[in-house]
């Protein structure tokens, strides 16, 4: 060994963006020029918040953290001279805001990758990471905004504006209804619309605001006449900041239109509208509603009769009720070009199967699985994890084959029936609720068809075993999916799977009321070939002979406040075992005061 170190060189290959609430590999790279010796190789990603208002002697600033994660990526050993791929998987807690720079808050994460050498300086290296946003599913309706709620009164300027939906995105467009009142009385000029986005924050007890962008539009209105409507088209710019929620800031959007008049008052009216951070997927995208029609007192009565027959009850503009103990919604919305249908959808627990059926283009319904029922499967696209629970599930629930409606959509927590028409008869709605009720009576004994996933086929038995030996325990073959409890107190073992269809990992989780107190919080994941230590500083010293056994073969280990995980390789080889390890849980957890830690 050379008598003067050659510290290696680090570099961190990471996804472009990382999303919260999934899993993505970070591949720590060490290029060595020689051989050195090294205590450890650690990877923490730390998150962080940070605001500021006022300024000068009266400024205030404040940081939040909100997330570090920690990993170790090798022990003490020798590094040999050459290249080394250190991966490691991390997983971003769901809710945590994305990557933001503004004017007076901001949010980052960073990795931060450290070499312990023994006898020479460390070698610590920081990288920003990405984190973006999840696209949010808004239930978008129809606004009308006016000056006055009783019309135009005497002589008074007044205007209104009706917008189909309050979902804006970058590049797209904002379609409102304009129309302008008392129009012989005032000499209206121009309206003015602009988008306009605003910076709050919150530093302690002091509150800021600012604003952040302004776009705006001016509107030639002197060919506008007395309640006409005219139906205004505006291009939304690229690259704006969506709208966010955060602890301590938000970004919000308001759209504003002016009418400006010539020796009068101005008149303003308008309201908060959301940015998204993109034009959402087909799939993501909230159903855009129709006029609503049934605001009339015929159609009114046509529904309100149709839900009484049903046993649906009259809400607004939708039927809404249960069927065979699932929630059902019916209502009209209004599907661009392809026109108006009547939608009837019905809420069901979690399937955890990969369920994904949508309306065909093209030839897309001749890939995938068949269900043998002609022009339904021409028309239609089946995906899932695997094939045979698709076809399992959907053989049982015949109805959504009926010639009455135009298509479906069927995901793991919903079943949605399309029949085309206005919704302006008895009979096509009284059909669609028919409809809905034989496929809601049908869901408890497709469910139950579910076959085992093929990865799991030679383990059912033994997970059946496993959860005989809990109580109240509930076996999902689907997902391979068990919850129940031991010992009194409520537990999971659930499979996560990859997107391919392979298993990723088996997680055992303990989930008491009362989690273990912050101090104890604690993030543990191995690296491949690495084995979890048990030596955690976060936890009292008595408990490491049983953290130690109940980390054998553990891939992964937290402590947080939802409670005790543990993370194992998927398929189980013997699932009856795994009891023995969630009774291990209950008596770390025993060992471990709630509401206490270590620095208490």
């Amino acid at each position: 060994m050379p008598l003067l170190k050659r510290r290696p060189r680090v570099r961190l290959m990471l996804p472009k963006v990382v999303l919260p609430g999934e899993r993505f590999q970070a591949l720590v790279v060490l290029e060595a020029k020689r051989e050195v010796e090294i205590n450890s190789v650690k990877l923490e990603l730390v998150g962080s918040e940070s605001m500021h208002t006022g300024s000068g002697q009266g400024a205030a600033h404040r940081t939040y953290h909100l997330v570090r994660l920690r990993a170790d990526l090798r022990g003490r050993g020798k590094l040999a001279r050459g290249r080394h791929e250190l991966p490691c998987n991390i997983e971003l807690p769901q809710g945590l805001p994305p990557t933001y720079n503004g004017k007076s808050a901001g949010v980052s994460y960073e990795l931060a990758v450290h070499v312990d050498i023994p006898w020479w300086p460390d070698v610590k290296a920081r990288f920003e990471v990405n984190v973006g946003m999840r696209m949010p599913r808004y239930d978008d309706r129809p606004q009308v905004w006016v000056s006055s709620k009783g019309g135009p009164q005497g002589r008074e300027a007044y205007i209104e504006a009706a917008l189909p939906g309050l979902l804006l995105w970058p590049g797209g467009s904002l379609e409102l209804n304009l129309a302008l009142g008392n129009v012989s009385f005032n000499r209206y000029k121009r309206v003015e619309v602009a988008l306009v986005c605003h910076e709050r924050v919150m530093v302690g007890r002091r509150r800021g605001e600012l604003v952040l962008d302004r776009y705006a539009w001016q509107l030639d209105s002197r060919d506008l006449h007395e309640g006409e409507s005219t139906l205004v088209r505006l291009g939304v710019p690229d690259k704006l900041v969506p709208t966010l929620e955060s602890s301590h800031f938000s970004v919000a959007w308001r759209l504003e239109l002016r009418g400006v008049v010539s020796w009068g008052r101005d008149i303003l009216i308008g309201g908060d509208v959301v940015m998204l951070p993109g034009e959402p997927p087909e799939s993501a995208r909230a159903p855009r509603y129709a006029a609503p029609s049934v605001g009339s007192e015929r159609v009114q009565s046509i529904w309100r009769e149709v839900g009484d027959e049903v046993g649906l009850e009259l809400d607004g503009n939708r039927l809404v009720g249960t069927f065979a103990g699932h929630a059902c919604d019916v209502r009209r919305e209004h599907h661009g070009s392809d026109g108006i249908f009547l939608v009837g959808r019905l809420e069901l627990a979690p399937l955890g199967i990969g369920l994904r059926v949508v309306t065909a283009r093209g030839l897309g319904g001749y890939i995938g699985p068949q269900l043998g029922w002609g022009r339904w499967d021409r028309k239609h696209r089946v995906a899932a994890r695997f094939d045979e629970q698709a076809v399992a599930y959907l053989s049982h629930l015949a109805p959504l084959a009926s010639d009455e409606l135009s298509h479906v959509e069927v995901d793991d927590e919903s079943v949605a029936l399309y029949l085309r028409d206005a919704g302006q008869r008895a009979a096509p709605l009284r059909t669609l609720c028919s409809l809905c009720g034989d496929v809601a009576s049908a869901l408890g004994e497709a469910r139950e068809a579910i076959p085992a996933p093929p990865t799991h086929a030679e383990t059912v038995d033994g997970w059946r075993q496993l959860a005989s030996s809990l109580e109240r325990a509930q076996l999902e073959v689907g997902p391979m999916a068990l919850r129940g409890l031991v010992g009194g107190t409520p537990c999971e073992i659930t499979t996560l799977w990859r997107d391919k269809g392979a298993p990723e990992l088996t997680r055992l989780a303990l989930l008491p009321a009362q989690a273990p107190g912050s101090s104890y919080h604690v993030t543990l994941v191995a690296a491949p070939g690495v084995v979890l230590d048990s030596n955690v500083p976060q936890l009292p010293r008595d408990v490491q002979p049983l953290l130690a056994d109940l980390l054998a073969d553990a891939i992964g280990f937290s402590i947080d406040a939802r409670g005790l995980i543990l993370d194992l390789d998927a398929p189980l080889s013997d699932p009856p075992q795994a009891h023995e390890r969630l009774l291990a849980l209950a008596k770390l957890y025993g060992r471990l005061r709630p509401g206490s830690g270590p620095f208490r």
